[in-house]
């Protein structure tokens, strides 16, 4: 029986397990697939959409590929659907942190004070308290 080869859905999948795995060895751990098969399935996908498999804005990964056919079943358009790379994202955001802490210029370090701090000591007590004791004078 010959084979039917790869269908699209197929070869947009691969390239978008790729892109969330970040490398076609560990999208093919992940999955359960040798790294040949979704290398080879890789391959084919970028000869026939050689400018979906980089189309996305820094900071995003694809999310798939979406079709629209006419009516007798021709492509009219495709574009990639892509979603924020969540990883990124978070270490872009540390980074910001790190760098925003770095420009915060440090305060100097307040000598202790040389008496104690008994004269501030409050001690606790409740409002009726405070009543009772005015009433008492």
């Amino acid at each position: 029986m010959p084979n039917p080869g790869l269908s699209e859905d197929e070869m947009l999948e691969a390239l978008r397990l790729v892109s969330e795995y970040g490398s076609i060895t560990e999208a093919a751990r992940q999955i359960g697939l040798k790294r040949e098969t979704l290398q080879s399935r890789v391959n084919k996908a970028r000869e026939k959409f050689p400018d979906l498999s980089d189309r996305k804005p820094e900071g995003h990964r694809v999310k798939g590929v979406s079709t629209l056919y006419d009516a007798e079943g021709n492509v009219k358009a495709q574009w990639v659907k892509s979603t924020e790379d969540e990883k990124r994202a978070e270490e872009a955001r540390e980074a910001a942190i790190r760098a925003l802490a770095a420009s915060i210029p440090r305060a100097k370090p307040v000598p202790k004070p040389s008496a104690g701090l008994a004269h501030l000591l409050t001690l606790p007590c409740q409002l009726h308290e405070l009543g009772s004791v005015r009433g008492a004078s």
